[in-house]
């Protein structure tokens, strides 16, 4: 393990050497990179990111690649970070020997305050761009507990918790009401079902806290409007 984690640092050192600087991005900030430079690519983003993380090898700690870039997050409007890449570190702090829950609790812990240093070892096509974000107002059929109904104005990109937060739905039933992680993605207890076109998958994060349950079911917290849908509000475990 020792010999690894030495390989990894010689690697980040000699790309560094080899970009002939290495400058820690301000928040938003792009990393250019010449045709001949790093194969280490360095960011600093504020939340929410809008990444979706993959495992390398399912089960095993030895970190995670870019499933996916949504739109919405900083990731998508910086343009550096592109679905393949391998995270190599986050705040300083190795990555490559980590499981996907760790690295998930880590982004999950990482404070609102502040960009998240992240580094990512380029392993895609040159060519290979983000899709453009989607923009735009859309409306969203909330299903209401006792079958009542409600239409909230979002926009595109929007996380969906904070839609239904502002539209005084109640998203939490029970205990939830008072003991819920207020968005962090820590307590799945904002479940809503989510029926629309062109909207992203759930994440692995989501798919492992919703076990058990349809594709249709989402994390509020976790998930980005994508377009006009209708929004189930506490659904059943077996409501597809």
């Amino acid at each position: 393990m020792a010999l690894f984690r030495a390989r990894v640092a010689l690697a980040l050192l000699v790309t560094v050497l080899h970009a002939q600087a290495f400058v820690v991005p301000r928040a938003g900030q792009r990393v250019v990179l010449r045709p001949w430079a790093a194969k280490v690519v360095d960011v600093s983003l504020p939340k929410p990111l809008g990444i979706a993380l993959e495992e390398l090898q399912p089960g095993k700690p030895a970190g995670v690649r870019v499933q996916e870039v949504r739109e919405g997050g900083s990731a998508i409007k910086s343009g550096d970070v592109l679905p393949g890449m391998v995270l190599v570190s986050l705040n300083g702090i190795d990555c490559t020997t980590k499981d996907f829950d760790t690295i998930m609790d880590m982004l999950i812990g990482a404070t609102d305050s502040q960009p998240i240093q992240l580094s990512f070892s380029l392993e895609v096509d040159d060519e290979q761009i983000p899709q453009p974000i989607k923009t735009g107002p859309c409306e969203l059929h909330v299903l209401l507990p006792k079958g009542e109904t409600m239409v909230l104005k979002a926009r595109n990109g929007d996380n969906l918790r904070k839609v239904l937060m502002a539209g005084k739905v109640s998203i939490y039933e029970g205990l939830a009401v008072m003991t819920n992680c207020n968005g962090a993605g820590q307590c799945g207890t904002c479940v809503t079902k989510v029926v629309g076109q062109g909207w992203s998958p759930r994440s692995d994060y989501e798919a492992n806290k919703l076990k058990g349950r349809p594709q249709s079911h989402r994390l509020a917290c976790q998930t980005l409007v994508e377009g006009d849908a209708v929004i189930t509000v506490r659904p059943a475990k077996n409501d597809s």
